[in-house]
Formats: C-alpha cells, structure tokens, sequence
C-alpha cells in the first residue's frame, strides 16, 4: 500500500504537464468527504489516504504520495438529483428558496447558477416538488459547497466563516465609487454567483441574531382584535402587509440604499436611514428597527468588520440600511438582494402567525408559499419607487401597534 498524506488543491503549483501524466482515481462525494480512506488507482496500485481531518477533496484536486508520485483525482459519477425552477409556475428565485430550505435541514448542495445537485432522497424531492420546483434524478459528478467550518482543502488550518468573506482588500475593491449602469434598480437575478447566493441565503435566515423573530409587526395584536382568525385570514393579511407597507417602504429604501453604499454615498445613505426613523408611525415600530439595526452592526463586527467600519460614522442604522450595508459587499444584483430581504421578512412573519393565531406547521408553510408567491411583485413595485413615490402609511397597523403596547399580557414586542 502507497501512503498518500497530501493534497493539492486543483495541482496548485505544478506544472499542467505533470498532472496530465498523472495517474488518475475516480471517488464519489462519500468518499472525498472523508480525510481517511483506501483507494485503488489507474495504475492498479492501493492507496493509504491519510490526509488532515476535516479535509475535503475535490475532483481536480492532486494527491501526493509519499513516494513523491501524484494522483489526480476524478470526481465519479453517482445518482444525484437535478431540481430546476419551473417556466411556467415559478421563477428563479424558487431555486433561492429552495437552497434555503435545504440549507436549514444541513443537506450538502451543489449551487450552479440555473439548478441545484443534491443526494437522491425522495423526502426533499417531495418537499421540493410541492414547491413547484422540478426534480429528476440522473448521474453526474456532485461537488457541494463546503461547509462554513469545513479545513482548507489540502492543509490542516481551521477556516471560520470569516475567512470565507471577502477581504479587506476586496471590501475596497467593492465598496467604491462606479458606474450605476452595472448594477441598476432593474429586475435581473441571471446568473448569481454561488458566493452571492450563499450571502443572501445567510442574510435572509431567521438564524441571524438581530432579533426578528421577537417581532410580530401588529400581528398580534390583529388577533386580539379579531382581523386575524385562521390561515386564510393570515395569509390575506401578511399579503395585504407584504404590498401595502414593506414594499412601498422598506424595500423600496433596501433597493436604493445598495448603491448608496457601493458608491460610499454617505450623505444618501443617511437621508435614507432619516426617512425610516421619521415614517415609523408608532414608537414600538420605531424601537424595532433601531434595535435590529443595532444588533445587526454588531454581528457585522464579528464577521464583517471593515463593513461595520464604514457604518460607524453615521451613528445607529435602521435595519433596512443596515440589511443593505451587508449585502451590498457581495456581486448580487439589487433585485435579488431585495428578494432575500423580502423573503427573510415573510419567513419571520410566518412563524409570527404560527405562535399567535396559533396554527400548525403545514398552515405556517403554505402561508410562506402564498407569500413567496407575491414577493416578486412587491420587489418589482418596490423598485419602481423614486423618493416621491416611496411612502410608509397604514393607519390600521398603526392603530393596532400601538394598541400593543399597552397590552397587559404579549408574546411579541411589536
């Protein structure tokens, strides 16, 4: 047996020669994953892999052994299932969605710019399908994206998840002044990077700790007064909410605050960031997004921290701009920014009504489709929107916010 003890990520370093002599070894993904294991190579011989812990090996990738001799790998072709948004019912943004929902269950992913790769498992196809995605199942090569903690390919450093953000010189790089005529307020998600899509899907989980899920935003008390009953009436509800408020306000101001921040536009940003502090129409409101905005540059300290390096002289941001801030350091377009920011809101918004009205998980999930549904004409309207045209008022949740806060007893504080 040949000890392999080495790997080189896509043969970095040598010469293309060397690695188109090499022999060659075709592994599945359940064994690339794995830093321990026996193989046999193109040349018959039986290889000892005994790399660091926690690395992944790619097809591409070179092993060396301690021979000095190399081995390319091969990524093997093996049943995978190939989900794809539907023409004529969907859009492309059910791909996103579906990523997050795949994302929360811990699946390994292959993230391509029109489809998704996972593992054959006829439970997710099913949940997929009801999502009306579509799902077939062939053979192909499977190259999910490593996991926010996984070792660097190839040596046995930890790399956090900050590693994986861009770096300060790539901060630099992207939050500069440029043409607009590259990244416009017009609707164009094509071609998302896989980095991009990732940012957005972290950007948009309810697992980020700015405080969302505290909030139900008039929910509550909606249901105490009686507007609120079962699914159907919240449903109508969020939709009604989802169009008249977020999109005519928060939205519209996530949209144009991007490109404020890609510009380092200061002053534009700030004006932006005044408009929402002044058109909360009750104090509780008011509270909700300076605490999420606050709690926000906090968790950009942590990961981000030349981002919350840039917000510090402005003082607090609301969430709306502190949302756009975080996003606006990766390549995605506006438009699919706003999206993850609409759908991160309908997801809080959903396990609102499920703690208030109360209802079951089923109900909570159709509620999301309803809403995942209507997302795209809220963005798309949102960002239609000049500083005339944007506007924050509905007095009935205004009515019932502050209502709210002299209820007695609450599960929400909003």
């Amino acid at each position: 047996m040949i000890i392999v003890n080495k790997c080189l990520p896509s043969g970095q370093g040598l010469a293309p020669v060397l690695v188109k002599r090499a022999a060659t070894v075709e592994l599945d993904w359940d064994i690339r994953q794995k830093s321990r294991f026996d193989c046999t190579d193109s040349a018959g011989r039986t290889l000892g892999v005994f790399l660091p812990r926690g690395t992944l090996v790619r097809g591409g990738d070179v092993l060396v052994a301690e021979d000095g001799s190399l081995v390319r790998v091969v990524a093997a072709p093996q049943p995978v299932l190939v989900i794809t948004h539907c023409t004529q019912h969907g859009t492309p943004f059910d791909l996103t969605r579906a990523a997050y929902h795949l994302g929360n269950r811990h699946v390994p992913i292959e993230l391509k710019p029109d489809h998704l790769k996972i593992e054959p498992d006829h439970v997710l196809a099913d949940m997929l399908q009801s999502m009306h995605l579509i799902v077939h199942e062939t053979r192909g090569a499977f190259e999910p994206g490593a996991a926010p903690t996984a070792h660097t390919a190839g040596t046995g450093t930890r790399m956090d998840i900050r590693a994986r953000m861009p770096t300060a010189k790539a901060i630099t790089t992207t939050i500069t002044p440029r043409a607009m005529g590259t990244d416009t307020l017009t609707p164009d998600a094509a071609g998302l990077a896989d980095s991009a899509l990732l940012r957005l899907i972290w950007l948009a989980s309810p697992a980020l700790p700015v405080g969302g899920f505290s909030y139900s935003e008039g929910l509550e008390s909606a249901v105490d007064a009686g507007h609120v009953t079962d699914e159907a009436s919240a449903a109508a509800w969020l939709t009604d909410q989802l169009h008249l408020t977020l999109a005519r306000a928060d939205l519209s101001v996530v949209a144009q605050a991007i490109p404020a921040w890609r510009a380092v536009d200061t002053s534009r940003v700030a004006a932006l960031n005044a408009w929402i502090l002044r058109t909360r129409e009750t104090s509780e409101l008011r509270l909700q997004t300076e605490q999420m905005g606050r709690s926000f540059v906090e968790w950009l300290k942590s990961v981000h921290p030349e981002l919350a390096g840039i917000a510090a002289p402005l003082g607090h941001l609301t969430y709306p701009v502190a949302y756009a801030l975080a996003a606006s350091a990766s390549e995605a377009p506006v438009r699919a920014i706003v999206l993850g920011f609409a759908f991160g809101w309908a997801e809080n918004m959903m396990q609102a009504a499920i703690k208030s009205v109360p209802l079951g998980q089923s109900a909570g999930q159709r509620i999301l489709a309803r809403l995942a549904q209507e997302i795209p004409a809220a963005v798309d309207h949102a960002l239609s929107l000049d500083d005339a045209a944007r506007q924050s008022y509905s007095p009935s949740l205004a009515i019932l916010s502050s209502r709210h806060g002299h209820r007695y007893s609450r599960l929400f504080r909003s």
